[in-house]
């Protein structure tokens, strides 16, 4: 009968109680399990979080190194902005600071090689080529083993490059268009 107590009790105590303990997945991307986004939903958040320098620190500030650059401003010597360099590796994510303190910086590109830095919607290095496509819901399967998301009229162009169907690349790169929408050179 005292077995009965020291067996049973603790095991019904840890069924009730154990689940809400469960740690719940820490990504700041959308849903990432099962839920596919539409390839316009990732231009918008490409990280799944609004992107500014205080928000890329608290997510990935414990995973990346930072290197600072000061340059004179060009339009007001007497203000200095900021190139913001966080890295691991031969990973490489690149941010530029005005001098004003209001205003929280740009994105202005970034070279992945890392499955530690996720995009949007669990997008990372190391994915194969079939989950990579099973996270968009408008974005065909492909046999090229570099894809190109560029949409007219936004910021950045996302390269994937992958090497025996696996992910091993993701480079974002800022793109300068004209007003029709035509990428200059």
């Amino acid at each position: 009968m005292k077995i009965y107590y020291f067996v049973v009790i603790p095991t019904v105590c840890l069924l009730f109680f154990l689940p809400p303990c469960v740690a719940q997945p820490q990504n700041g991307s959308a849903a990432s399990e099962g839920r596919r986004i539409s390839t316009g939903e990732f231009i918008r958040s490409p990280f799944g979080f609004a992107l500014t320098i205080e928000n890329f620190e608290k997510r990935y500030g414990n995973t990346l190194k930072r290197q600072r650059y000061f340059t004179r401003n060009e339009n007001n010597s007497a203000q200095t902005d900021t190139i913001l360099k966080y890295y691991k590796g031969k990973t490489k994510v690149f941010f530029f600071k005005l001098g004003h303190a209001k205003y929280d910086g740009a994105l202005i590109g970034a070279v992945i090689r890392t499955p530690a830095i996720e995009l949007n919607n669990g997008i990372k290095t190391g994915m194969t080529k079939q989950e990579f496509f099973g996270k968009f819901s408008d974005w065909q399967y492909e046999e090229s083993d570099t894809l190109i998301l560029d949409l007219p009229y936004t910021s950045y162009t996302y390269n994937f490059v992958f090497k025996r169907n696996k992910l091993k690349l993701i480079k974002i790169s800022p793109v300068m268009r004209r007003s029709s929408g035509e990428t200059t050179e």
